[in-house]
């Protein structure tokens, strides 16, 4: 229903080629389009025609994030066993988000989906938990409001946002305005631990 009333906002605004592809995605089956967005959810982006992503990601994290305000008193305490992954949703972080509040430094994993935040100790690589090999890079300004932490362990990488030195910073915009970042460290060797949602249909 959801996707039907996003389709429906959008068709009088777009071009007649976006027209298109939403009118064809409205007519789909129920249940290819619930296949798709689990499919989306898993990370297999590959299943997904890319024209459609980005439509159906665009519901789903309407419905999710309208949901994920029940369970998050539930969940302040609550011991996960896959930390890399929203507790509320289970889908992967967008970023890792630095805060000054409750106090200055905590980090807290930006969930790509229902936006929920949960917090993960810094000293740990947040794929393999991992708390040796981790390292941090940056351009040359010392204290830089993006960086990027590396694991060697599992060659995984996420991007951090220091909120706390740039409080405008958002979690997919600005991880977005960085991808020279991804293009580096993806030359590298390390593969990315996050998704954004702006650009999943580039992993076709």
């Amino acid at each position: 229903v959801l996707l039907l009333e996003l389709i429906s906002g959008l068709l009088p605004v777009v071009s007649e080629q976006i027209a298109e592809v939403l009118q064809t995605l409205g007519q789909l089956d129920q249940a290819i389009l619930a296949d798709y967005g689990n499919a989306l959810r898993r990370g297999e982006f590959s299943r997904v025609p890319a024209q459609y992503s980005l439509f159906i990601w665009a519901a789903m994290s309407v419905y999710w994030s309208h949901w994920a305000a029940k369970p998050i008193p539930e969940l302040t305490h609550q011991v996960t066993d896959h930390k890399q992954l929203c507790p509320v949703c289970g889908s992967h972080p967008v970023a890792s988000m630095i805060k000054d509040k409750p106090r200055t430094g905590l980090r807290y994993l930006h969930c790509s989906l229902c936006e929920t935040e949960w917090h993960m100790v810094r000293a740990a690589c947040t794929v393999c938990d991992k708390d040796d090999k981790i390292y941090l890079w940056a351009e040359q300004e010392k204290q830089a409001s993006v960086r990027i932490e590396s694991c060697d362990h599992c060659h995984g990488y996420t991007k951090m946002l220091f909120t706390d030195i740039d409080p405008s910073l958002e979690a997919a915009v600005d991880d977005l305005a960085t991808m020279y970042f991804d293009q580096n460290m993806v030359e590298q060797g390390f593969t990315a631990t996050t998704v954004n949602p702006f650009v999943l249909a580039h992993e076709q």
